[in-house]
């Protein structure tokens, strides 16, 4: 856990109030945070994490919570991709298949297209219409 929190922290994300919980926090004060990094709360509180090992962590993004002026998206594949590359990691999806940067941008464009859409109906991401709606 304590390298994980090192690597984050490089990255900057700060220690959420829940063990095993870092957060990406926003720019602008109010704000839910921008990211969500999560990893074994056991781990986090064990007698002495530098002696526990952890096989995975995950990055978590609400996209109907965060501004799109705060590149959500793009921000947690920079991160992301940064991590797997200084911790010797590979990056997959919840069912544990393997994400390449070409998949990330397919990603991103079909996100895109979502906050237009969301726009279009003046239910922007992070809005305050947009967080009550989709809470």
């Amino acid at each position: 856990p304590g390298y994980v929190q090192q690597c984050a922290e490089q990255l900057g994300f700060v220690s959420g109030l829940i063990p095993g919980r870092m957060v990406l926090p926003p720019q602008q004060p109010g704000q839910p945070p921008i990211l969500v990094l999560s990893f074994d709360s056991r781990a986090a509180m064990a007698a002495d994490p530098e002696q526990t090992a952890l096989r995975a962590f995950s990055m978590a993004l609400d996209v109907p919570q965060v501004l799109r002026a705060e590149r959500p998206f793009a921000r947690m594949c920079e991160i992301a991709l940064k991590l797997a590359a200084h911790m010797g990691g590979v990056i997959v999806d919840d069912a544990g298949n393997r994400i390449r940067p070409e998949a990330m941008e397919v990603i991103y464009a079909d996100l895109e297209q979502l906050y237009d859409r969301m726009e279009a109906r003046e239910l922007s991401a992070g809005s305050v219409l947009g967080r009550r709606l989709f809470s």
